[in-house]
């Protein structure tokens, strides 16, 4: 699997133009597929955020139609909170979560 995590300084928060930190290229092959990876990844990628950069929110894209992809994110608590922008010829919608101090 891969995942990237961008932390670059933060433009407006529109499906235009990327907020930051955000998520990217998250990927699983197939045949490694239902471990808990995917998830693992972005549990990873929360921490840095949260703890490294002191952050509160962490961002991603998902390709409408995405639906594995979509609800795993809506189970780790992500919300859209923009829809049907073109990327790259297909339609995304971007997704935000709230990541809270851990005590």
């Amino acid at each position: 699997g891969i995942c990237e995590l961008d932390g670059r300084s933060r433009p407006l928060l529109t499906l235009k133009h990327t907020p930051r930190p955000y998520i990217c290229n998250l990927a699983v092959d197939d045949k490694y597929r239902q471990r808990g990876i995917g998830k693992a990844f972005v549990g990873f990628c929360e921490g840095v955020a949260r703890e490294e950069w002191m952050e509160s929110y962490l961002y991603l894209k998902v390709r409408v139609g995405n639906d594995i992809a979509m609800g795993m994110y809506r189970k780790l608590g992500y919300c859209v909170i923009e829809e049907g922008d073109v990327e790259d010829k297909e339609t995304v919608v971007l997704l935000q979560k709230m990541l809270h101090c851990k005590s």
